[in-house]
């Protein structure tokens, strides 16, 4: 395999939580006084657009769509809310509660971050099987025990709850779907772009496939140190990220220096990061080599070592496109 050396640093994204309450069902029907139908979400929709709610913004509910239509959401999992966690016998009451439970500013309650804790990492396994990285394997551990994910980039993974009109019917759940704009790091909210899906399929359910679309991908010009857009040249591709003290143990580089980490490390943190590309039915040659970049602020003594697997220039020259889209798997 040919060898590529990548250890520039990278932003450690913050964690995007739920959108605020908000009383708003969705838009009206502009064709009439009748408000447009809201649909109770649930997994594999595509939703067209998004509506204000609260300090946030969380999908329509009224404008699902099929994948092939322009769409800013995809949708892929509905997950209760713990009966536990509501209170409240009026409207008022519910919509207060749920209020709490949304809003992303101001002090961070002890019900909300249990939210985060015990409802919203139900959405981990769900992102990873609509990707198709759930059934991908490291060193015979699976995708959930080694922390396999998606790297940062042009989707973020959402979370939001149900619309107050279904919280009030008693659908009181959260939703875990793909909203198509950039994580960032301070909570501010990147605007969207609505994408079609090249299948009848949702988009990411393509990612291990040449259909993914090119704007749906992170790739990176390592001489600049900044992210460029997949469609053009560029000589790096991110792929996923793997915690590596799950794969080989929680010693496993403590203390090293992470910007030039021994040959048989090298070797080590390649090998795990070609495994699922191996097991898509990719294969690595000539130029195109697998590497690696660590999260900056991230110190080798904690629990988890994130790393984001890259597919890269051996020469450390830019990959033209469309060469170096086919030869992604």
């Amino acid at each position: 395999m040919p060898r590529v050396r990548l250890t520039a640093a990278a932003a450690l994204l913050a964690f995007l939580a739920a959108c605020g309450g908000s009383d708003s069902g969705g838009p009206h029907d502009t064709k009439g006084d009748e408000p447009a139908k809201l649909v109770e979400p649930r997994s594999g929709q595509c939703i067209g657009t998004e509506v204000p709610d609260g300090d946030d913004l969380a999908p329509d509910m009224t404008s699902v769509v099929q994948c092939s239509e322009l769409h800013s959401y995809e949708i892929v999992a509905v997950v209760d809310i713990p009966a536990d966690m509501l209170s409240g016998t009026t409207d008022t009451e519910k919509l207060a509660r749920r209020t709490e439970l949304a809003t992303i500013s101001g002090e961070d309650t002890e019900l909300r971050k249990r939210l985060r804790t015990e409802v919203y990492s139900l959405c981990d396994g769900p992102f990873r099987e609509a990707t198709g990285l759930g059934q991908a394997t490291v060193v015979k551990k699976s995708a959930t025990e080694v922390g396999l994910k998606l790297p940062p980039g042009p989707v973020s993974q959402w979370y939001n709850l149900s619309p107050p009109k279904l919280w009030l019917k008693g659908t009181a759940q959260a939703i875990c779907s793909f909203r198509f704009a950039p994580e960032t790091e301070d909570d501010v909210v990147s605007k969207v772009t609505p994408i079609r899906s090249n299948t009848t399929n949702p988009a990411m359910s393509s990612y291990l496939s040449r259909k993914l679309p090119a704007g749906l991908r992170s790739c990176w010009d390592n001489t600049a140190d900044k992210a460029v857009p997949c469609d053009g040249p560029h000589d790096q591709e991110l792929m996923w990220i793997i915690d590596m003290k799950a794969v080989y143990g929680k010693d496993y580089l403590k203390g090293a220096n992470l910007e030039d980490v021994k040959d048989a490390d090298f070797t080590k943190l390649a090998d795990a990061c070609v495994e699922p590309y191996n097991q898509t039915g990719g294969h690595l040659a000539g130029r195109i080599g697998m590497g690696f970049r660590f999260f900056s602020g991230i110190p080798t003594t904690g629990t988890t070592l994130p790393i984001i697997c890259v597919i890269s220039s051996t020469e450390h020259k830019k990959l033209e496109v469309p060469t170096a889209y086919t030869t992604r798997f």
